[in-house]
């Protein structure tokens, strides 16, 4: 059109040019050239189009070029790119949006910073910075000044009165790196010590959160690791299998238990060693203790996060049963090693039982998860669905008033499950990992973010299922809304009915309005006439959806009364699809593979489609070929028809005859299926690998339904069926490695890991910041997770942890020392909880967003298990190990136990040496936290079987059993502790 590109310009070549100044205005900011308000035309054509070729993120291939070297932007398109200049702080927000991307799009206080401002912001992180080190060096130096003209005192010389001397009394020993101050520090006022050390503590905790953060990173880029494997499919074709490495049970045994415990596991160690490997309270107390707060604590928390009167089960129930009656087995044999088989004595066997223990657990737990003990946890944790679909069928009733049969409940459920679990496949990941719930609370906590946000629960109104069904006796369909949480302000939606697939006339009253929720109301329900629901088709559907949240009085006081659009309300579920409720199976169609490849000399390529979950009936499917870098008749001969399924046909064929250009490059096109037969769904995951479908789509509106699922078929040559070569792929690795690097090391540098976010900290940001500065700029030093597939975080990460748990060892034990306190107190009331309190953080939010139990408290009980066999386990061992070998020696003779040395009270039992592990107060703590375990297992069952899940319930109950699971754990403190003191 005369050269002028106008509105109607295509809107993929407007999309060009809205890339091509968004390229103009970075490269500018990288050449410090102010930006102008609006590029003009000319300088579009001299110098935004050679810039069309770069890419912002590297390789020239990611935008289209455009097809006319003298096109100017039109009027629309100058807007677009005057917006676009507006990106150039990615440059420098980049680093920190990796850290906070809610923050980045959602905050209103993030503005792009200028050159002076940006400068400004660099100057306050590095005063902050200063300011640490200034006051590390300064205090360092004067404690060594004064230590240089200390004289120490005279100690004895006896083994004997010096082993019975505690860590901070003078001459004692008992740590392994503090106090640095020696013996000079251990005659400073008690009062002051307890004040320092107490400081000390918790400021080590927070240590230990953020590099346990930087450990579960690493085991969770471990765990989740792919393996691509091609395998022979029909004729020349290979098929793309992809296979998760680790199994998830045995991932959520040995790597996630491992990163969740390894400070107490590591305490333990510790100690031995800094204790000339003498056994310790510390270590097993702290294990012990932290298994209760575990169990109890966090079991109380997730139970009441979830809003009445909404439960969460937890769906892996075999291997939950599993590490449930393991944990309580570990503390049984606990038990019996420390009073019963060898009263106050490891052997060596004993130890490495513990530890073979560990693998018995990984093998039984794999059994129970290949479905190995399904009817012998059905038996022991009442796994019977009958009070649950008894439960949904009166629900059913009460909401139509009418009899629903169990049988309608069932299909429904199965049906609804159907949904779900196409849902989440389509969305790639529906739910996070327990280590991401962690890493969100670590990393608010120590980059000074607000964890406001973390901790309050979102406020959401939507429908609670993707799908609804028609009852054949029912006049109408009941769709229930639900609010998330309780609201102090009422609340008004809009809903509408939009069509899907009913033919004309409609079988249903088209219906629009508004419902309320009044002040602390949690449930509403849409009722839509239906007529005549015998006639509706298996096919037929239409669909309901919330359209506005009514922006008046009552929900502006809620949006100003809070700042921080999180927890601000909005709708969630906000489009729902009603259907006839189909009780026949006709089953799912999915490929074989969804990617296939396939030698460019082949004759044709065969895609199989695979008929799932039924099949009874004859069903169809439309295919056809749509190509992308291949092109039809140059590449393949277009082919589209009708796959079909005869009544117990459960596989078919497409065969594609390929044609044979001259052409080295990799060629792709695509085989879609579309408009299955009435009733069939689509299945978006292979059936034989964990790939996704290609494309799948579901678009409600505009009176149609459009489903497709799509196989990507690749023609390669000999020489592009190869990857890219080695050093191109070890290029990019070092390359994005660094990048990382630098990102964390800014992350770092800012307050709340960026210049825009720094500009908006408060006072308590900065605080928070200034704190965990020390720690944070001590663990840049450990890799990304790319490195080595996380492997190189992992050990990194794990040599730090051990660091900081050898100074927490050590400040535990002098701060107890200090109060009179026995360690083993320090040990299950400080200890425990500061190592347990980021998995509480992480287990309530969770338990409130997740929609199963699994990720908040399924894992407790096998992290209970892995402190038992490893950490006791490992500690014993080597004890075991290092006594026997090295005998009887002097030390170990005039170690005193129980008012008698070790030669007087062992020294004939045991000629060759032995690890001495006094039971006492431990004996007491193992024996109390059975008993609790066994109660707080008991009340999760029986929630299970009176409310259909252990967590959320009726708002009563929920405060009930809440209140119970922490007397529980008060009472187990409180007993321990008065045990301890009397003995």
């Amino acid at each position: 059109k005369g050269g002028v590109y106008g509105p109607t310009l295509p809107e993929e070549w407007r999309l060009n040019k809205a890339k091509a100044a968004l390229i103009v205005a970075l490269r500018r900011e990288r050449a410090t050239r102010p930006i102008p308000e609006a590029p003009a035309a000319e300088e579009n054509d001299s110098e935004g189009l050679p810039a069309i070729q770069e890419n912002v993120e590297g390789g020239a291939d990611c935008l289209p070029v455009v097809p006319q070297p003298s096109m100017a932007f039109g009027a629309k398109d100058s807007t677009v790119a005057h917006k676009a200049s507006n990106a150039i702080s990615v440059h420098r927000s980049m680093l920190s949006a990796a850290s906070a991307p809610s923050a980045m799009t959602e905050d209103s206080n993030f503005v792009p910073l200028n050159d002076q401002e940006f400068q400004e912001e660099v100057r306050k992180g590095l005063s902050a910075i200063l300011l640490v080190l200034g006051f590390f060096c300064c205090g360092i130096a004067m404690l060594f000044v004064s230590k240089s003209s200390f004289k120490d005192p005279t100690c004895p010389r006896s083994y004997e009165e010096v082993s019975q001397l505690r860590s901070c009394e003078v001459c004692g020993r008992g740590t392994l790196l503090l106090p640095l101050g020696g013996e000079m520090e251990k005659q400073w006022p008690p009062a002051m010590l307890v004040i320092l050390y107490l400081l000390g503590l918790l400021w080590c905790f927070v240590g230990i959160a953020i590099i346990s953060d930087e450990f579960m990173a690493a085991i969770e880029r471990i765990s989740t690791a792919e393996v691509v494997r091609w395998r022979k499919g029909h004729g020349n074709a290979f098929h793309k299998k992809v296979h998760r490495v680790w199994n998830p049970t045995l991932a959520n045994l040995t790597l996630m238990a491992l990163g969740s415990s390894a400070p107490e596991i590591l305490l333990s160690i510790v100690e031995l060693l800094g204790n000339e490997f003498f056994a310790g309270e510390l270590g097993p107390s702290t294990i012990v203790g932290s298994a209760a707060f575990n169990l109890l604590v966090i079991t109380a928390v997730c139970v009441s996060a979830i809003a009445a009167p909404e439960v969460r089960r937890i769906e892996h129930l075999e291997v939950f049963a599993v590490t449930s009656i393991s944990s309580i087995l570990a503390y049984v044999w606990l038990y019996l090693m420390l009073e019963v088989i060898t009263p106050d004595i490891i052997n060596l066997w004993e130890g490495l039982l513990t530890l073979l223990m560990f693998p018995l657990l990984l093998v039984t737990a794999y059994a129970a998860d290949r479905g190995k003990f399904d009817n012998i946890t059905a038996l022991l944790w009442s796994q019977n669905a009958s009070p649950e679909l008894r439960q949904e069928q009166k629900q059913l009733e009460v909401l139509y008033g009418h009899d629903v049969s169990l049988a309608t409940v069932k299909i429904i459920r199965k049906q609804l499950a159907a949904e779900a679990s196409d849902r989440k496949t389509i969305m790639r990941s529906a739910s996070m990992q327990r280590a991401a719930y962690r890493h969100n609370f670590v990393s608010s906590m120590s980059r000074g973010g607000s964890t406001r946000s973390f901790l309050g629960q979102e406020l959401t109104f939507g429908f609670r299922h993707t799908t609804h069904f028609i009852l054949p006796f029912a006049s109408s369909v009941k769709v229930p809304v639900v609010a998330s949480r309780d609201c102090e302000v009422p609340v008004h939606l809009r809903y509408r009915t939009l069509n899907g697939n009913c033919p004309l006339p409609l079988k249903y009253v088209v219906s629009e309005g508004t419902i309320t929720f009044q002040p602390h109301e949690m449930e509403q329900v849409i009722d839509i006439p239906i007529q005549d629901p015998k006639s509706w088709g298996p096919n037929d559907e239409f669909y309901v959806e919330l359209n506005d949240m009514s922006q008046g009085r009552p929900v502006h006081r809620i949006l100003r009364s809070d700042s921080n659009r999180s927890n601000r309300p909005r709708i969630g579920l906000s489009g729902t699809t009603i259907k006839l409720l189909n009780d026949s199976e006709p089953g799912h169609l999915a490929f074989e593979c969804v990617n296939v490849r396939i030698a460019r000399d082949s004759a044709t390529v065969i895609v199989g489609v695979l008929r799932l979950n039924g099949s009874h009936g004859k069903i169809w499917c439309r295919f056809c070929t749509v190509d992308d870098s291949a092109v039809r008749g140059k590449d393949y001969v277009h082919s589209e028809g009708t796959v079909e399924f005869r009544s117990g046909q459960t596989e078919a064929l497409i065969h594609i005859e390929l044609l044979h250009p001259e052409a080295e490059e990799l060629r792709t096109f695509r085989v879609v299926l579309s408009d299955p037969s009435p009733g069939v769904r689509f299945k978006y995951t292979s059936p034989t690998d964990r790939s996704s479908s290609i494309g799948p789509t579901r678009s409600i509106g505009g009176g149609h339904s459009n489903i497709e699922l799509a196989c990507q078929v690749m023609i390669v040559t000999e020489a592009t069926a190869s990857c890219k070569s080695v050093a191109a792929r070890r290029s990019l690795m070092s390359k994005s490695l660094l990048d990382k690097w630098r990102e964390k090391a800014i992350q770092t540098f800012f307050c709340n890991g960026g210049p825009e976010l720094q500009k908006a900290a408060s006072k308590m940001d900065w605080l928070l910041h200034i704190l965990s500065l020390f720690w944070k700029g001590i663990f840049v030093l450990v890799p990304p997770t790319d490195l080595w597939s996380g492997w190189a975080t992992f050990f990194s990460a794990l040599a730090m942890v051990g660091i900081v748990t050898a100074i927490t060892s050590d400040i535990a034990s002098l701060l107890g020392c200090t109060i009179g306190m026995p360690d083993g107190i320090t040990a299950i009331t400080l200890v425990a909880l500061g190592t347990s309190l980021p998995d509480t953080f992480a287990s309530m939010t969770a338990a409130s967003k997740e929609m199963t139990a699994d990720n908040s408290i399924g894992n407790i009980t096998g992290s209970n298990c892995v402190n038992v066999f490893l950490g006791l386990g490992i500690t014993w061992t080597i004890g075991s190990v290092y006594w026997q070998s090295s005998g009887q020696t002097t030390k170990w003779k005039q170690r005193v136990h129980k008012g008698m040395t070790y030669e007087e009270r062992f020294g004939a039992l045991y000629p060759d040496g032995v690890l001495v592990v006094p039971a006492g107060s431990l004996t007491f703590c193992v024996a109390a936290f059975m008993i609790v375990a066994l109660l707080c297992l008991a009340l999760l069952m029986f929630r299970r079987k009176r409310y259909g899940g252990e967590l959320g319930g009726p708002r009563v109950a929920q405060w009930r059993d809440t209140s119970l699971l922490l007397f529980l754990w008060v009472s187990f403190s409180v007993s321990y502790i008065i045990f301890a003191v009397g003995e």
